[in-house]
């Protein structure tokens, strides 16, 4: 309530211009307050109520009743809740490559790159596999198939705050896995490849329950990526088995008609025996031109020399015949050894490749009865011997510094408002 009016300043006039008058509002400077509890501002007196906000009700209201509340929810009704921490890390075994076997097969080079032995490695790209399926939905299922989460996060030691749906207006599974995600965490560090579990219940075996499942539900994982990729890897190695034989056969069929047209085993050893026989003849004239020369040089008049002469002509022919058996007309090699040497080549490469079939699905089928890819538990989850949460002493400070920066910016606008508008 305010007596009289606020006071109005005149600005002045220039001499000898005619314009209207601005009468500009002074601020209203509050005074001390006097005995009659009334306030002073710029001479107008405004009487203090007991429900303003800027004095011992606002601070009540504003302050004392929320840190009060906040400190008897948190010290008499707020359960207990404790946390437990378990951290693994995904490995994978990096085994001997197939190397030679994977450059036959695709017709690729040796010099690629391959593991030149076994060792162990980080998987990382597997971690951010496992730490985003326990966090989701189908995760929270398989955890929720052991642990029965809705019960865990319903325990009578629960406060009606901090329970799981205390409304009882949760009726859906997204509804339970928002819940989840606020009682349990993944981290991942990629630095260190370490994943990080941490669990938060109303029962200290609860919480060390629901990391031991999410575990066993990531090694279930793992070993469902371990299945998949050796059961591809038989697969792939059974089918270039597959096809190594049908090759094989295929060129075994084809040498077996080859030997059935050409009615001989192996024209390579014809061809040496030809070859053989030839070498033999020009021995041969060789030694009847030697004694030819020696007569005609001796005995120009001599019976042999015809018959040395009618020999080394029959040797001629007999050289010419096999030359021409074994060569064609421009001396290339006859169509059926050039065929047979395809043959025998595409035989030899076949059966390279199909020894090495062989020996990658044996190696496939041997890594079944490893683990590539695996879980090393670096600390298992245990029983936490005291409550963690909630912080009890920490928010209730939170709340009451919180409170008491609220109450001082309303105090402040209020009296600005009151020193610039009379209210």
């Amino acid at each position: 309530m305010y007596v009289g009016h606020p006071p109005l300043k005149e600005q002045t006039k220039l001499p000898g211009v005619h314009e209207n008058k601005i009468l500009l509002l002074e601020p209203l400077e509050p005074t001390a307050s006097d005995d009659t509890g009334t306030e002073n501002y710029g001479g107008v007196k405004r009487l203090r109520r007991w429900s303003d906000l800027d004095g011992w009700f606002g601070f009540l209201l504003v302050v004392i009743a929320p840190t009060f509340c906040a400190v008897f929810y948190f010290f008499f009704i707020a359960a207990d809740q404790f946390t437990s921490k378990a951290a693994f890390v995904v490995k994978y075994a990096e085994q001997q490559s197939f190397g030679d076997i994977s450059a036959l097969l695709d017709g690729q080079s040796a010099a690629l790159p391959a593991a030149t032995g076994a060792g162990i490695g980080f998987g990382n790209s597997d971690s951010h596999i496992v730490s985003a399926y326990i966090s989701s939905m189908a995760g929270m299922e398989k955890v929720d198939e052991q642990v029965d989460l809705e019960a865990v996060f319903n325990r009578d030691e629960a406060d009606a705050l901090a329970r799981f749906d205390p409304l009882g207006n949760a009726h859906t599974r997204i509804d339970l896995h928002r819940y989840y995600l606020r009682m349990t965490d993944v981290e991942f560090d990629p630095a260190t490849t370490i994943t990080t579990l941490q669990a938060t219940a109303f029962r200290p075996e609860d919480a060390a329950r629901i990391l031991e499942v999410q575990i066993q539900v990531a090694e279930e994982l793992i070993n469902g990526i371990n299945d998949r990729m050796t059961h591809s890897a038989v697969e792939l190695s059974e089918q270039r088995l597959s096809q190594a034989q049908g090759t094989l056969t295929e060129i075994e069929a084809l040498m077996i008609a080859f030997h059935e047209r050409e009615n001989m085993l192996s024209p390579v050893e014809v061809s040496m025996a030809i070859s053989a026989t030839i070498a033999e003849l020009i021995a041969k004239r060789a030694k009847l031109r030697s004694e030819l020369e020696y007569l005609l040089r001796v005995a120009p008049e001599s019976e042999h020399i015809a018959l040395l002469q009618s020999q080394l002509a029959t040797i001629e022919n007999q050289i010419q015949q096999e030359r021409q058996d074994l060569a064609g007309p421009q001396g290339e090699l006859t169509p059926a050894l050039m065929e047979f040497e395809r043959l025998a080549a595409r035989r030899e490469i076949a059966n390279q490749i199909y020894i090495a079939a062989v020996q990658g699905l044996d190696e496939a089928r041997f890594s079944e009865l490893e683990q590539r890819v695996f879980i090393e538990r670096i600390y298992d989850p245990v029983l936490p011997d005291y409550a963690q949460k909630p912080l009890r002493v920490l928010w209730s400070l939170v709340i009451l510094v919180t409170s008491l920066c609220v109450f001082s910016l309303l105090r402040v606008f209020i009296r600005d408002s009151r020193m610039h508008h009379g209210r």
